[in-house]
């Protein structure tokens, strides 16, 4: 099954790299480039909220960190623009890793605090950037930084690079849903992970799932008892 989803996705690849040698008008290339710009951030925020039940509003800080790390040092420090994009890569990797450490030591950071936490995270990462000197205001301009020659053309570089992207994206989504490891994605969801409700006297921990609780207080011998178990809140 896996060979061939490979070759599947390899298949498709082929197809899709030969559209830049087919001399279509640029239009269609540039339109290409961004379905597949938008499929990298619908796939991977389903990624962190699809699959693990985090629900973030923070995705457009991961993507202006690593925006902007291609920018300027492709502008400041001139570096080539293929050697920007690991970086670019990394440094926003590292932001969500800060930020997940954040998050998986602190159990009350869930759900809609979760949600708010990315929230704010995006408005203070742009207020930092327009306030220093990275972009200080008016933006960084990459018109004039120089393309690799991948495709024929300008236009068919970025269509390549994002085609690229894409292909990676939706082969790591498969592998997060496939995965049965304790540590995926999909065990460290908040649905599955164990808590306690605190003002239940009688209550024991329990894996939250669809059943309609673990409380003692839910049996018939103790629903006469003087102190009902609390809901959850």
């Amino acid at each position: 099954m896996r060979r061939r989803a490979l070759a599947g996705f390899g298949a498709a690849g082929l197809a899709l790299s030969a559209v830049p040698f087919f001399g279509l008008p640029a239009f269609y290339e540039s339109f290409l480039y961004l379905v597949f710009h938008w499929i990298v951030l619908a796939v991977s925020w389903n990624i962190l909220s699809g699959y693990s039940g985090y629900f973030s509003f923070g995705h457009g800080a991961f993507f202006g960190a690593g925006m902007y790390t291609t920018a300027t040092l492709a502008t400041k420090a001139g570096v080539p623009f293929l050697w920007t994009l690991p970086a670019a890569a990394l440094v926003a990797a590292a932001f969500g890793v800060a930020l997940g450490a954040l998050v998986f030591r602190l159990p009350r950071l869930r759900g809609e605090l979760f949600a708010l936490l990315t929230l704010a995270v995006t408005f203070v990462l742009a207020t930092i950037v327009l306030n220093t000197p990275i972009d200080g205001g008016p933006g960084l301009v990459l018109a004039a930084v120089p393309l690799p020659a991948i495709g024929p053309s300008p236009s068919s570089t970025f269509y390549l690079l994002g085609l690229a992207l894409a292909l990676a994206t939706l082969w790591i989504a498969r592998e997060v849903q496939r995965s049965s490891a304790p540590g995926s994605a999909r065990a460290s969801s908040p649905s599955t992970t164990t808590r306690t409700w605190p003002r239940c006297w009688a209550c024991r921990p329990i894996a939250t799932s669809s059943r309609r609780s673990a409380c003692p207080a839910d049996s018939p011998e103790s629903r006469a008892a003087s102190r009902p178990c609390s809901s959850p809140t």
